[in-house]
């Protein structure tokens, strides 16, 4: 455009001259060389112009463009930040888990909490915490050999100056009481009790718990409601007297399992009764949500590995577990404890069968973080 306006205003100044000097030889060498320089300016103008033209259009060219590696690489880095068992069973992934992971994430936001926090994604069994400020919360399974380690964990981190120590005993609360209170506790914090599972509210939530054997569990706590233990603590709910746990068993007593309330159920009154679902459910929170389930029969190897994955916050603990065991080990124990027959273990086998597998699925993991670590 800017050249068409140039080359109009040249055509009638050529002209006017031309009108002017038509019998003027000397004008007419002049306008040759007039018209000449025109052209050479015009030829100069004309390229500068396609330049800046042109220049844009290779930008934006390149701008449309996106690395075409991305995708590869960010799917990589996911899948090495999940890297729980589930996962690598090609299962499917859960949209309630997904959310529940926004919702974190959102209230993560809405509290400040820093970048140095632990991200969501990387809530899983087995990786290493470092640093101090977490909300540590210890679910404890009845009758698993919970109060040594609780008492420990208290102790070490008294030592470690990381205490602020809430102890929450029985489990008459429901998980959406808990949830709020868990909200204005300041880290580092370290909650312990019989309380059931709570979908983490925000991002410094570490779980620990144990488990054990179901019958040896079922059986110590059959006793210890039947007579308490060595230190005088009683149940709060006593068994009737003179009934052994064979007579129990096979009087036809309901034997339900309450493992479901440590690992999956958030709500007391919650109905249901779908042992499958809440099976899974309760595998996929191990998963997420615990740093470690460790196993009564190994304890000297559970307490190894949660030196080993909260180093900074349970460092000594094995020196501390060693010497309350050696104070308190005969208190804790559950008094005339009497083992159960063979025909009463064949019906709790049966029985217990869920809490058997959930058993089992969480002694796979245990055996594969030894190896990991290296615990013997």
């Amino acid at each position: 455009m800017i050249i068409r306006v140039y080359c109009a205003k040249l055509e009638k100044r050529h002209q006017f001259i031309l009108q002017t000097s038509a019998n003027d030889d000397f004008m007419k060498k002049s306008m040759k060389k007039l018209c000449c320089l025109l052209v050479a300016s015009l030829g100069v103008i004309i390229a500068i112009e396609f330049c800046v033209i042109s220049k844009p259009v290779q930008t934006h060219s390149r701008k449309i463009h996106p690395p075409v590696d991305s995708d590869s690489d960010n799917d990589e880095e996911e899948s090495r930040d999940r890297g729980t068992l589930e996962e690598k069973n090609e299962r499917p992934i859960d949209p309630e888990a997904e959310s529940t992971d926004k919702y974190i994430q959102h209230v993560g936001a809405l509290t400040n909490e820093s970048s140095s926090r632990v991200k969501t994604s990387e809530f899983s069994l087995g990786k290493i915490r470092r640093g101090k400020k977490y909300l540590l919360i210890y679910n404890n399974v009845p009758k698993c050999g919970s109060r040594s380690l609780a008492h420990s964990i208290k102790d070490v981190l008294k030592k470690n100056h990381a205490f602020h120590g809430i102890e929450i005993k029985g489990d008459k609360r429901n998980g959406k009481d808990l949830a709020k209170s868990f909200q204005r506790i300041k880290t580092p914090a370290y909650i312990s009790g019989h309380m059931p599972f709570v979908q983490p509210s925000r991002q410094d939530m570490v779980y620990i718990n144990m488990i054990r054997d179901p019958i040896e569990r079922f059986t110590s706590l059959y006793y210890f409601a039947l007579n308490g233990d060595e230190s005088g603590v009683k149940p709060e709910a006593p068994i009737r007297k003179n009934i052994t746990i064979d007579d129990y068993v096979k009087g036809g007593a309901s034997i339900q399992s309450n493992i479901y309330f440590h690992f999956d159920r958030d709500d007391l009154n919650e109905t249901d009764d779908n042992s499958e679902h809440l099976l899974e459910r309760a595998k996929r929170n191990i998963e997420r949500y615990y740093i470690l389930v460790g196993l009564t029969e190994e304890i000297n190897a559970t307490v190894i590995l949660l030196e080993n994955l909260l180093p900074d916050l349970l460092h000594g603990l094995r020196r501390v577990y060693r010497t309350v065991v050696a104070e308190k080990r005969h208190d804790y124990a559950t008094k005339n404890k009497v083992p159960p027959s063979n025909e009463t273990i064949a019906i709790l086998k049966e029985k217990l069968k869920d809490e058997y597998e959930l058993y089992y699925f969480v002694k796979q993991h245990f055996s594969r973080l030894k190896k990991q670590y290296k615990v013997k």
